[in-house]
């Protein structure tokens, strides 16, 4: 138990949680790369950021949320358990705002903005613990997802990258995404807490009722119209994005009729799709990459909706992530 609270306190969620999220760290980074040529510079920025926010800022407002929920999730047991208690909790909240205040000093010094990030992280966490997640699912649901871009912000600004419309279109697009992500995590979690007769988390009779399955599609809609839009942005298309368009939209209808064994036959033949993108991407052809990228993304991402995300939420909710106390 003593190893699995020192691992507690240095990663509380550990590396796979800091890997999962590092898209909205590499996305603004990439972007940073098509418009200065100090890459460098630019790279070593981006380590330092991404290590000072997913290693000491982020980490404490995790660890505050797990003092605020620590005595449910005891009950709960399984993805739930933590090694807090009311023995220890003194410690974990040392800890979680002692590596707050050094994360925050040193975001500080590097820029402004990014001091003023962090703290607004910790703000969003205290706001989501004791008011929204207490007050309205939506409101639960969007408190979390506004972080990932939140934390796609800290490159933008360590990078001093200007709020343009093609950095707005890839906070909308995360957003949207992450807003999707949160809403299927929600919805599992319930079943599963429903399926075994754990004590309820706020809202969760709404997650697992039918009225998310309505809140899902209007995201992931949402999530396409914008990612379309940012594809069309980024490679210049004015030629053929109607088209684009057109072909998109009509996939996603056809993809959210189909079931989930048509589209595993679909991803299974994934190598030959691949091997067509990469002779696409050859012909450097701007209508042609956007259109495969925009197709290719859409199949993906209803691969992991209808296929991936049931078969993994079965497996980690009733996984025990440390010893029970």
């Amino acid at each position: 138990m003593q190893k699995n609270l020192i691992n507690y306190l240095i990663l509380p969620k550990g590396i796979q949680s800091i890997i999962f999220k590092s898209y909205v760290y590499f996305i603004p980074f990439l972007y940073s790369l098509t418009i200065d040529s100090n890459y460098i510079r630019n790279f070593l920025l981006f380590i330092v950021i991404f290590s000072l926010f997913e290693f000491v800022i982020n980490p404490s407002r995790y660890q505050l949320n797990d003092i605020a929920d620590y005595k449910e999730d005891q009950q709960r047991h399984h993805h739930w358990q933590r090694p807090v208690n009311e023995a220890n909790k003194s410690l974990i909240l040392t800890v979680a705002l002692s590596r707050f205040v050094l994360g925050t000093t040193i975001a500080f010094i590097l820029n402004m903005k990014l001091g003023y990030l962090a703290i607004l992280f910790i703000a969003l966490q205290l706001f989501y613990d004791y008011f929204a997640k207490k007050l309205s699912a939506l409101l639960s649901i969007f408190t979390v997802a506004i972080a990932y871009p939140l934390r796609s912000l800290t490159i933008f600004y360590g990078l001093s990258i200007s709020l343009n419309k093609t950095v707005l279109l890839i906070l909308f697009t995360l957003f949207f995404y992450s807003t999707y992500m949160v809403i299927q995590w929600r919805k599992y979690e319930s079943l599963f807490i429903a399926k075994n007769k754990l004590l309820p988390k706020p809202h969760s009779e709404f997650f697992r009722s039918s009225k998310t399955n309505l809140l899902v599609h209007s995201v992931l809609i949402a999530f396409f119209i914008v990612f379309i839009l940012l594809i069309i942005t980024l490679m210049k298309i004015d030629t053929g994005k109607n088209i684009i368009s057109g072909v998109s939209m009509f996939l996603i209808i056809i993809l959210m009729l189909l079931n989930k064994e048509i589209i595993s036959r679909i991803i299974a033949q994934f190598h030959n799709i691949f091997i067509a993108f990469l002779f696409i991407v050859f012909t450097l052809d701007k209508f042609l990459i956007g259109l495969a990228t925009a197709v290719i993304t859409i199949f993906i991402v209803f691969w992991y909706h209808k296929v991936y995300i049931d078969k993994f939420a079965s497996r980690y909710f009733s996984e025990a992530h440390y010893e029970k106390t």
